[in-house]
């Protein structure tokens, strides 16, 4: 075929661009072009008109519409086909509504020189002046009824005109049931809105786009996105309405099922304890976090805008974690897609706490490194805990080698310490020898006060425990503190009134307090203030300041100095045995320790809190007790009493055997005595007369005291047994001596203690 002449107006700025769509129509046709980039020369070309106008949907001085208006305008029978990029299947549709004889994607251009024979066999003749549309041709109509979307055109009374088939399936009904009529006649639920809307069309003649509505149909509820444009005829009066619309339901059921993703997300994120973040990735560097969660305010107290970069983490860090957290990271990142590690990171407070971090990579479909995910985790009371249970298991471990150690030096301080009273009370007052027996005697009570600190901080000490009023015990205790602490250190007493009383030995607790005030005296070398003061406390449930106390009322103690400090180091060590600061010869190291057993035993908890050249305050809590009254102090024990009864005393070391039976012959006691308990039951079997008091050691080979006792009684029914031991751990606590209530003498016992205790427990069986 040869191929026909042809004027083609092309409108565009680019004189490539008109020769690219000159050169797709040679083949079929000899091009003669004519360029237009502009309205007036648009117009000038029209006097002549040309057989076909090649125009782009958007062109900046020209889009289509106008030239289709340009061209109605003037009468001129000229088909003008679009060729454009990609603008969607709605405006493709609207300007063909408008009039165009085609519309060619830029990207099938192959396709324009059979758009433009189709165009001019179908050349319409001259549009009337008003009035709606023409009829669509066949071709028109099926291209109309294959798109799949609803399309229709209305006239002002809000009937409808055309529609394609898509419509007619969407209402379920026949074309001719819906050509004439309006949305009120069709019944449908929202005609009034409809008809609003294209009112507005009408009026403004400005379209109306994106309107997404819920719908009712045959098929049930679906969702429809409608786009509503004016149609004008060729004075360019609004004739009627387009409408353009396709159905999201499936979109707007993604959009949903996303946004309540994205809801459970943030509640997700809002209840999580860790910091969430996400850190910005290029190659195989971390360019900084991109992304923080809320919570990061009360974690670490910065806000996420703070966070932005990578700068802040690298500032915040505590130095001897830098290399862990950020450089570390970044390798052990990118070489193995994850990373976990834990560091420091200074609070906005200042406080540095410890957080876990775990980050793992993105990676896209390629896989790229797009980004990393990651996490903090706050686990500085996690790390306290586990600090507080190791200082437990070595303090365990200490007091285990201390009790043994007292166990032993016990035996040995009640045979050094009880013959040198014994010699004392031979000796005239001037008997030259009367001082060293004196200076010995006075040794002996530093040792079995230095074994009674070993057995208090091992928490092996037997407990007389008695509801004590704390502010009382205080009082008592500060004057005579004020006789020891110096001239240079005053005294101050703040004492909560209605503090809770509190169940304790109140000898240990004496000791808590002066021990606490001796180690404060010490800490202010210059002088200075202490203070020691009282107040309730209540533990909540999950209390994170105390996880290891029950929840409840508790009586708090706090002694305060402003003395030289501590420093980090030195605070972690002060509660084990035998640390010391001070020099040789002026402390055993045993004073803290010691304040720890014992407040451990009572189910309390102590803690410190100093800084160096700050001063330092011990704060102790004691669990309250239940209301009783409390317990006087001790009277000015009576003069030793004596008696005549039958003691069986049973002691397999021999010496302190030998010496606490003659400390009791001398007061009058009859002694009968054994080694062991098989020797003290053949005593018993073989003695003709009552044996009115057990006095046994509780550790033996082969029989323990409880074992005895039990035997013993089933012999001699008015038997009081009164148990003795250098042990206080568990070893007396599986021989049945478990509460201060059994008649209970601690090794070492001088002869007026024996005496006394002795005495106490026969008058008791009265």
């Amino acid at each position: 075929m040869t191929p026909s002449p042809l004027r083609v107006l092309i409108v565009a700025d680019d004189p490539a661009c008109a020769g690219a769509l000159a050169d797709a129509l040679c083949g079929e046709f000899v091009p003669e072009v004519a360029r237009a980039g502009t309205e007036p020369e648009f117009l000038a070309h029209l006097a002549a008109p040309p057989d076909v106008v090649l125009c782009p949907y958007a062109h900046p001085q020209l889009p289509a519409f106008r030239a289709l208006d340009l061209i109605r305008d003037r009468g001129a029978a000229v088909p003008l086909v679009v060729v454009s990029d990609p603008v969607g299947e709605c405006a493709a549709a609207d300007v063909v509504l408008h009039g165009a004889a085609d519309f060619v994607p830029r990207a099938r251009i192959d396709r324009l020189a059979a758009a433009v024979r189709r165009a001019l066999d179908r050349r319409p003749p001259p549009p009337a002046p008003a009035g709606p549309p023409p009829e669509m041709g066949r071709d028109l109509q099926q291209i109309f009824d294959a798109v799949p979307a609803l399309i229709f055109y209305k006239d002002l009374e809000h009937r409808f005109v055309r529609v394609n088939e898509e419509v007619v399936r969407f209402l379920g009904l026949p074309r001719e049931a819906i050509l004439g009529r309006t949305d009120y006649d069709l019944g449908l639920p929202l005609a009034a809105q409809y008809a609003r809307d294209e009112d507005a069309v009408a009026a403004t003649g400005r379209p109306r786009q994106g309107i997404v509505e819920l719908v009712t149909t045959p098929a049930g509820k679906r969702w429809l996105q409608t786009d509503k444009l004016p149609h004008r005829d060729a004075a360019g009066r609004v004739i009627g309405v387009i409408g353009f619309a396709t159905d999201v339901t499936e979109r707007k059921e993604a959009e949903e099922a996303a946004r309540q993703a994205q809801e459970r997300l943030q509640h997700v994120i809002a209840s999580s304890p860790a910091v969430l973040y996400k850190l910005a990735i290029e190659g195989e560097r971390i360019r900084g976090i991109a992304w923080v969660s809320e919570n990061v305010r009360e974690v670490l107290g910065y806000s996420p805008g703070e966070t932005a970069g990578k700068g802040w983490l690298e500032a915040t860090v505590h130095p001897d974690d830098a290399d862990r957290a950020v450089a570390a990271a970044e390798r052990g990142l990118i070489a193995r897609g994850r990373y976990s590690t834990e560091f420091r990171i200074r609070h906005r407070s200042g406080e540095y706490r410890s957080v876990r971090s775990d980050v793992r990579l993105v990676l896209d479909a390629t896989g790229e490194s797009v980004e990393a995910i990651g996490s903090w985790s706050d686990v500085t009371e996690w790390r306290r805990v586990e600090d507080q249970y190791r200082q437990a298991q070595k303090m365990e471990a200490f007091g285990q080698l201390a009790a043994g150690v007292a166990h032993d030096f016990n035996n040995l301080l009640t045979i050094i310490n009880g013959y040198c009273d014994l010699l004392l009370d031979e000796l005239q007052d001037a008997d030259p020898r009367r001082a060293s027996a004196g200076e010995i005697r006075e040794a002996g009570g530093r040792a079995a006060a230095l074994t009674a600190q070993l057995l208090a901080f091992s928490r092996k000490t037997i407990l007389e425990p008695k509801v004590i009023d704390l502010n009382d015990l205080v009082r008592r205790t500060g004057k005579m503190l004020e006789r020891t602490l110096g001239e240079d250190v005053a005294l101050r007493l703040a004492l909560a009134p209605g503090l809770d009383r509190v169940k304790a030995d109140r000898g240990q607790l004496e000791q808590v307090v002066v021990n606490l005030a001796v180690n404060a005296r010490d800490a202010m070398p210059t002088g200075g203030r202490l203070t020691i003061e009282t107040r309730n406390v209540e533990v909540a449930p999950g209390d994170r300041r105390f996880p290891d106390l029950r929840p409840g009322p508790y009586a708090q103690l706090s002694v305060g100095d402003t003395g030289v400090g501590m420093t980090d180091e030195v605070r972690a060590k002060i509660f084990e045995p035998f640390f010391t600061t001070k020099g040789v010869g002026k402390g055993t190291g045993l004073g803290l320790a010691t304040v720890y057993g014992i407040v451990a035993q009572a189910r309390g908890r102590i803690d410190v809190a100093t800084a160096v050249g700050a001063g330092t305050t011990f704060s102790v809590l004691f669990p309250a007790a239940a209301h009783e009254d409390a317990a006087a102090p001790a009277a000015t024990p009576a003069p030793v009493a004596r008696g005549t009864e039958t003691l069986l005393l049973v002691e397999d070391e021999p010496a302190v055997r030998r010496f606490a039976r003659r400390s009791l012959e001398a007061l009058g006691y009859a002694v009968l005595e054994a080694g062991n308990g098989a020797e003290a039951l053949r005593a018993a079997d073989a003695h003709a007369g009552p044996i009115h008091l057990l006095v046994t050691d509780v550790v033996m080979p082969e029989m323990g005291g409880r074992d005895l006792a039990e035997a013993v009684r089933g012999r001699r029914p008015e038997a009081r047994v009164l148990f003795v031991s250098g042990y206080t751990d568990d070893a007396v606590v599986r021989n049945g001596v478990v509460q201060a209530t059994d008649a209970f003498l601690q090794k070492p016992f001088s002869p007026v203690a024996l005496a006394r205790k002795v005495r106490a427990t026969l008058d008791a069986a009265r």
